[in-house]
């Protein structure tokens, strides 16, 4: 009986795709399936497929839905009766496995949240999971909490985050798959939602620690969204955010309502900032739009340069499918790449350095 199906897709980043991947193979358990999810193209460089179970999509690496059409594609295959979905840059640590075991031992548990930890700084969480409603209000739960802090206990997130989450299997085969027009931002919390719908609890596991080696990209990503709320809830005007680290600079975000149509404007002081705001396009539509606000234009520009980017008209009027449970809003279009930065070379010369590819020679599983 197979009762882990752990499920990595291949996104943007090659490097921290096969860091994740490194580390499912290292501390995988006994009876666990591993699935990699790709655009159709990933040719499983390193040998893998004895031990790797690929399944590729239609999407490509530009398509904004990418993520959730991977999933999607690996949960139909998966077998395990517990779902682990992790995102490229996780790592798992030691004996992860015992206490999601224990915590799926009651039936009413529909989903089990770990703890990101920042792996160079492990005394802080990154988070335990996500909340929010049917309106999309969606926020992380837990961040910068101290491991050790008394309140740990008392953390309860509606469910995990898409970063690191598990799943009971049989559930999300009665719900069906993800919409694919949801964005990515939001797709944890609409499954949080719909289990929550059937009366399944999450659990906050803070003894099963999954590691992150750069979580900015989770506290930026929160922390544009947590600024276009507070510029919506103003009824327009400006406000500016600090990046993390402090090399990316500051953000203002400048919003024009005008009756139900909105346009906003993004002031970046850095290339990288930029990069970080055309990459989440996709996601600040959606939050605009869950607001029932029709997007004119939003618009990115970096301080002392004349040239910014902008992303079109509004796609529609941004209004919700059937609603029942599952996806509530639709998405344009989000940056991305197939790019190796170079990190992941340790995770080739490993490889490498074994005649015959294989996961357990690397890492001495039988």
């Amino acid at each position: 009986m197979v009762r882990f199906s752990l499920i990595v897709p291949v996104m943007d980043n090659l490097s921290r795709f096969e860091e994740t991947l490194a580390s499912v193979l290292r501390y995988r358990c006994e009876a666990a399936q591993i699935i990699v999810a790709h655009n159709g193209v990933y040719d499983d460089p390193y040998g893998l497929g004895k031990e790797v179970d690929f399944v590729g999509t239609d999407s490509d690496d530009d398509a904004p839905s990418e993520l959730i059409s991977r999933m999607n594609a690996a949960i139909k295959i998966a077998r395990g009766e517990i779902v682990v979905c992790l995102r490229p840059g996780i790592q798992l640590t030691e004996n992860w496995e015992r206490p999601v075991v224990a915590a799926f031992a009651d039936p009413a548990v529909g989903s089990v949240a770990p703890a990101i930890v920042n792996r160079l700084s492990d005394q802080r969480l990154v988070t335990t999971g996500v909340a929010g409603d049917w309106a999309f209000n969606r926020k992380l739960v837990g961040v910068g909490q101290r491991i050790n802090s008394r309140r740990l206990s008392k953390l309860k997130p509606l469910g995990p985050s898409s970063w690191a989450a598990f799943y009971r299997r049989s559930l999300l085969t009665a719900l069906g798959e993800c919409d694919a027009q949801l964005d990515t931002h939001y797709f944890d919390l609409d499954l949080a939602l719909s289990f929550q719908a059937l009366n399944f609890d999450c659990v906050f596991c803070p003894e099963c620690t999954v590691t992150i080696d750069d979580p900015t990209s989770i506290a930026n990503e929160a922390r544009l969204a947590r600024g276009l709320t507070s510029v919506l809830n103003q009824k327009g005007g400006a406000v500016t955010l600090r990046l993390t680290p402090a090399e990316m600079g500051t953000v203002r975000i400048q919003l024009q309502l005008s009756g139900s149509s909105v346009s906003a404007q993004f002031h970046t002081e850095t290339s990288g900032a930029r990069s970080l705001l055309q990459q989440q396009m996709s996601t600040l539509r959606t939050a605009l739009e869950a607001q029932g606000l029709q997007v004119d234009r939003l618009t990115v520009q970096t301080s002392n340069s004349s040239t910014g980017s902008q992303f079109g008209q509004s796609r529609g009027d941004g209004s919700a499918n059937d609603g029942h449970t599952r996806g509530q809003y639709s998405q344009s279009q989000s940056q991305g790449r197939n790019t190796r930065d170079g990190s992941g070379d340790e995770f080739e010369r490993m490889f490498q350095s074994h005649d015959t590819g294989a996961a357990t020679a690397l890492f001495g599983k039988g």
